[in-house]
């Protein structure tokens, strides 16, 4: 008695496991880079947001001394959380630059508060230090940490930096 085989098409079990097996590889390679992805983005918009508030922040602090006419606090050799100066404009003055809670406020004259940052950053350790010289323009040296307000605790959610500068009177 013959036997005949016929000729089957279609995969083994053993070639199905080993096809499944190489499927699963590649879309788990493309799942983790897709999370990389992801994770460096929301890290580069978190360090741009605080880099940049920052920035702004010590732009407009610097301007203001530096166009400003005195200085009315903290005098000099002091240091302090708040910044009195006088400008140009007498409806400005006195312009009072302070930090409360976790934002930078300026007041111009009789105007209300006015925060210069916004609720996704937060500013710590501000410090107007008056070191001025005698016969000499005013010279403020100030400092502040900016942060990201994520409440998370991811590292790649997580920055901060410090900033430092000194301008002085013209």
């Amino acid at each position: 008695m013959q036997i005949f085989f016929k000729n089957q098409k279609g995969f083994s079990l053993i070639e199905a496991v080993v096809y499944v097996a190489i499927f699963s590889m590649f879309i788990g390679a493309l799942v983790t880079y897709m999370l990389n992805i992801n994770s460096s983005r929301l890290k580069s918009q978190i360090m741009l947001e605080v880099k940049g508030q920052g920035a702004d922040l010590m732009r407009i602090l610097t301007n203001s001394i530096t166009n400003a006419t005195a200085i009315n606090y903290p005098g000099t050799g002091l240091a302090s959380g708040t910044l009195s100066v006088n400008t140009l404009d007498a409806l400005k003055n006195p312009t009072i630059f302070s930090g409360s809670g976790e934002a930078i406020y300026i007041t111009e004259g009789a105007n209300s508060a006015v925060a210069l940052t916004n609720n996704k950053v937060k500013v710590s350790n501000l410090s107007f230090a008056n070191v001025s010289k005698i016969d000499t323009p005013g010279i403020i040296q100030i400092r502040f940490t900016i942060s990201n307000t994520s409440q998370k605790t991811l590292p790649e959610e997580q920055y901060s930096i410090d900033f430092y500068a000194t301008a002085s009177l013209r």
